[in-house]
């Protein structure tokens, strides 16, 4: 029996249908998209009063077509039942009135499609994206700047301006700790840093420099009028170097003990610095001053002053009075080593 619906295009999906046996009206509606009451068959018409004439034959063929025919093939209700703006309508229009899924395109029967997986990975990035956003304008709006840790550089050996820049551009504090000695670091090079070198802190956080003030200073000992060799040995003994020698005359200090240090003895100098011991090399000479005519215990006290030894030897004179000195040996002006004898002549009146 031809179907009244049929599309002639399909004639042979339909004819491989019959054969199978396995495509149903409804399977035929769903791939067409077309609601499966317009795919039933038509129903056979009841009989009016004027035909109850029919013959035997005429009611029991018909009787066979309405018993051949299939059942209409609608989909089961849905648990929760039909929705409300279908009930109430013939089953043939709530099916119409739906959907079918695509069978050719793999669709589900059921459910909304899933999203591509581009648009998730779009979202998830984004959410990322503003939640990293509102961490840090809440940080902001609370007056805290993002926390951003550093690693404290080795610093040891440094130049101090060296090192303290260095700090600095990390974003750390330097503070300055008092120098100390250290006779492994020159002068105004770091000896360390607190925290220390490889400490992993916060951005604006302090560095406390120590650095060098250099070796230890040693204190030139005092050793005037001691013997030259006495004093070099000393020197060497506090960490000091004897160095060049020097004579000058001395009226207070014996010939070849040291008159003076350079630098000065009680001086605060550097480890190894060199120091110059001036010897004494005795008395200057001296000018013999003009004693005649004075008294004899003045004569005595000038030429004491000097450094000269007197002695006295007395002679008579009518013409000058007694006490007082007749004549002096070396004359006066003449150059003598201190410690030489000038002989008076004192008169006995």
């Amino acid at each position: 029996m031809l179907d009244p619906m049929a599309d002639p295009s399909d004639a042979g999906g339909d004819q491989r249908g019959d054969e199978s046996g396995e495509e149903t009206l409804r399977d035929r509606a769903v791939r067409r998209n077309v609601p499966p009451s317009a795919m039933l068959p038509p129903a056979p018409q009841r009989p009016s009063r004027r035909g109850r004439g029919e013959s035997v034959q005429d009611r029991a063929a018909r009787r066979t077509v309405s018993a051949s025919a299939p059942p209409p093939a609608f989909p089961s209700r849905p648990p929760n039942g039909p929705a409300p703006s279908e009930r109430g309508a013939p089953a043939a229009e709530r099916l119409a009135t739906r959907t079918a899924p695509d069978v050719s395109r793999g669709e589900a029967g059921a459910g909304p499609a899933a999203p591509p997986r581009g648009r998730l990975v779009f979202a998830s990035m984004l959410g990322l994206l503003l939640l990293l956003a509102g961490t840090f304008l809440l940080g902001r709006l609370s007056g805290r700047e993002p926390v951003v840790e550093v690693q404290i550089p080795v610093v040891r050996g440094e130049d101090l301006s060296t090192a303290t820049n260095a700090l600095q551009e990390l974003g750390l504090r330097t503070v300055l700790a008092p120098a100390v000695y250290d006779s492994q670091v020159p002068r105004n090079a770091v000896i360390s840093s607190n925290p220390p070198a490889g400490a992993t802190v916060q951005s604006g956080s302090v560095a406390t420099v120590t650095y060098s003030n250099g070796p230890e200073p040693v204190t030139v000992p005092p050793l005037v009028g001691q013997p030259e060799e006495t004093a070099r040995d000393a020197l060497e003994q506090v960490g000091l170097a004897p160095g060049l020698r020097a004579e000058e005359p001395s009226a207070q200090v014996a010939a070849g003990s040291v008159v003076r240090l350079e630098p000065a003895a009680g001086s605060d100098v550097a480890p190894f610095t060199t120091v110059t011991l001036v010897i004494s090399a005795g008395a200057p000479p001296v000018v013999l001053p003009r004693v005649i005519g004075l008294e004899e215990d003045e004569a005595q006290s000038q030429l004491s002053v000097s450094g000269l030894e007197v002695e006295i030897e007395r002679q008579a004179d009518a013409d000058v009075p007694e006490g007082r000195v007749i004549d002096q040996s070396p004359a006066s002006g003449t150059i003598a080593s201190p410690g030489s004898a000038v002989i008076l002549t004192v008169s006995t009146g």
